[in-house]
């Protein structure tokens, strides 16, 4: 497998810098806005690392460090009911990992094992995301997308202990190999997905559209993977079923997450932002900040994608289906539908920084001109720097 000279560069220099932002940023008190729920800011050995531990990384540690018994528990009149906000598969790859360092402490062991093996999934993801790109583009937009890969707004959940950089490594490689036509490992791939995070069984979109722009047998099967990716959702549920005798836990516990999606920010903002934002100062600013110039890119990426389309050919109905890159601006601009309508404003930027024609997009155009480049790398860089910062120091940015 051929592979950029600077990919690991990337990837790594990339991952230095963000632990440089942790590490200065440790020391900014940018007004620490620390939850008061118990157990949430616990004392961990691990110089620098520690401070990646932040809001759901506890309840990752928590499921990987008490496994079904958590689950068991967690009922609606229990205080540890979130764990069923969380798909299982990446605490049980921290649990499989942290035993033979077990000895140092249970935060102490799950943390390191966390960050090492985000590192090697972000690593593995990038290196399909490159060969993904490389067959849909050219090798240029596959190093310039990449890069802008490695340094997303939402780069430093690719390196704390969240589930990110699994989920990624999973659809990356799922869409690869559908691409390559081996349906059987890319389905089992994205049902992986599914029991990572919640929105991993919208793959199923992909697969369908997948489905529909093939004919004969294969594009049977795809349609038939289609369905049964979205098995992980009933799954869990019953899941949750044996372990609480609730068959519906996953979805109460979404339903009664506290939540200000998009249209609500919006039309809060038009009346002066009494109800969201009472005081407008810095942090509120730049919290702000990222999830609406995520959205801007987001919107210039599917807009220029769409008019370039509907230029090549509006007449036609079938939606291109059969070019390549299609299906997957669909599946984007369908899984940002949901997430305006469904999560919370301040969670766009890490939602969709797994949203791979985000950075097909902004590639071509960016490869025009160094010039073109240079400006939107600085602009990554800079959000992801924002970011990390708010992260580290307790703020809205999930």
């Amino acid at each position: 497998m051929k592979l950029p000279r600077n990919l690991l560069s990337a990837v790594f220099l990339s991952r230095l810098l963000i632990l440089v932002t942790v590490l200065i940023g440790s020391s900014i008190i940018l007004n620490h806005n620390i939850p008061s729920v118990s157990g949430s800011n616990p004392k961990i050995g691990v110089p620098v690392l520690n401070g990646l531990v932040r809001w759901d990384s506890i309840y990752y540690f928590n499921i990987t460090l008490n496994g079904l018994s958590w689950y068991r528990s967690a009922t609606i009149q229990s205080t540890n009911i979130e764990c069923w906000a969380f798909r299982p598969f990446f605490p049980m790859i921290v649990a499989s990992l942290r035993w033979p360092i077990a000895s140092i402490g249970d935060y102490e062991s799950c943390l390191i094992a966390a960050f090492c093996w985000n590192i090697i999934a972000f690593l593995l993801a990038a290196v399909f995301f490159y060969k993904l790109t490389e067959i849909l583009y050219d090798a240029k937009v596959a190093s310039l997308a990449t890069l802008f890969l490695c340094i997303s707004p939402a780069a430093v959940f690719f390196v704390a202990p969240y589930p990110e950089s699994t989920y990624l490594l999973l659809i990356t490689a799922s869409f690869f190999f559908v691409e390559k036509e081996k349906t059987k490992l890319s389905t089992s791939l994205s049902f992986l997905a599914g029991f990572t995070r919640p929105e991993g069984i919208l793959t199923s979109i992909l697969m369908g559209l997948k489905g529909l722009a093939k004919r004969g047998k294969k594009g049977i099967m795809l349609l038939v993977c289609a369905v049964f990716l979205v098995l992980p959702l009933p799954i869990y549920m019953l899941f949750s079923y044996v372990m609480t005798s609730n068959f519906y836990m996953p979805i109460y516990k979404e339903q009664i997450w506290p939540k200000t999606p998009f249209v609500y920010l919006f039309f809060d903002i038009i009346h002066g932002g009494h109800t969201y934002l009472p005081n407008f100062g810095l942090i509120p600013f730049l919290t702000l900040t990222l999830p609406f110039v995520t959205l801007a890119i987001v919107t210039l990426c599917l807009a220029g994608y769409f008019i370039h389309f509907s230029r090549k050919n509006l007449p036609k109905v079938d939606l291109h289906l059969k070019e390549k890159q299609t299906p997957y601006f669909i599946y984007m601009l369908l899984v940002v539908a949901f997430f305006l309508y469904a999560s919370d404003f301040n969670s766009f930027t890490r939602y969709v920084s797994l949203l791979l024609p985000m950075y097909w997009m902004t590639s071509l155009w960016a490869g025009k001109s160094r010039v073109r480049t240079f400006f939107l790398a600085s602009i990554y860089i800079i959000l992801m720097i924002i970011g990390t910062l708010l992260y580290i120091n307790w703020y809205s940015f999930i």
